[in-house]
């Protein structure tokens, strides 16, 4: 007999704020002006970092738990209600908070990721009709939509790969993945891989993809080992 869902668990976002860091996400894919950019949803927030540079973002997540979480964030930017952004990200419950026990200060004290200022937050709200939210897999939505930077978080590569970001084919391999993400992009194109070393062992010399060495030592964050790959 199947199992009922936990419905305390399945009715929550898992990720409430970002363990990466968006200078680092910023700076590796060099988000500018006229940037169409594809990114991972979770939280919400390096979408939300992008905006400050006046790219427009589509971010995408699997879960629908996640896209409500990002909605009600964008509501709270469009109000500018900054206390009520910063205290949805200090919540304790699901992932990271199950795990790390601090306020939100403390939590970006560790990761080194001061980002969302008063003064950030604002310019966030300027650009937020830039941002489109989408309930898609990363192999959905990348199709024929025009996009030359992706940032992949830890969708692929990390461990064995995270179905949450995937189509239902849960047995492509790295390789095939990357194939499929970089044949969408122009020549020229940029993709941000928090997972990034895990990824580059799998295709290395069998892919249009390398590594951008300048970019991928501008993209320094404590906590993963991020590369920026270019496709040629």
């Amino acid at each position: 007999m199947p199992q009922k869902p936990n419905s305390e668990k399945d009715k929550m976002a898992r990720y409430y704020r970002t363990n990466e860091n968006p200078k680092a996400i910023i700076a590796g894919l060099g988000v500018q002006e006229g940037d169409n950019i594809l990114s991972i949803g979770g939280s919400g927030d390096n979408p939300f970092a992008m905006l400050t540079k006046g790219a427009r973002v589509t971010a995408i997540d699997k879960s629908k738990w996640q896209i409500k979480y990002m909605n009600e964030q964008t509501s709270l930017i469009e109000k500018r209600d900054y206390t009520g952004f910063m205290h949805n990200r200090a919540r304790k419950k699901g992932f990271p908070g199950n795990q790390y026990n601090y306020p939100w200060e403390d939590w970006e004290d560790i990761f080194g990721t001061k980002f969302f200022t008063e003064e950030i937050f604002n310019i966030i709200g300027e650009n937020i009709d830039l941002l489109q939210i989408k309930h898609s897999s990363l192999l959905e939505a990348i199709k024929n939509n025009g996009f030359n930077k992706i940032y992949l978080s830890n969708a692929i590569g990390h461990g064995s790969t995270l179905p949450t970001f995937r189509p239902s084919r849960f047995g492509n391999s790295v390789r095939q993945d990357m194939k499929e993400i970089s044949c969408q992009l122009p020549e020229g194109g940029l993709i941000y891989a928090a997972s990034g070393k895990t990824i580059w062992d799998k295709i290395e010399g069998e892919s249009n993809l390398v590594i951008d060495n300048q970019l991928s030592s501008k993209a320094i964050d404590t906590g993963w080992n991020p590369l920026v790959f270019r496709k040629v």
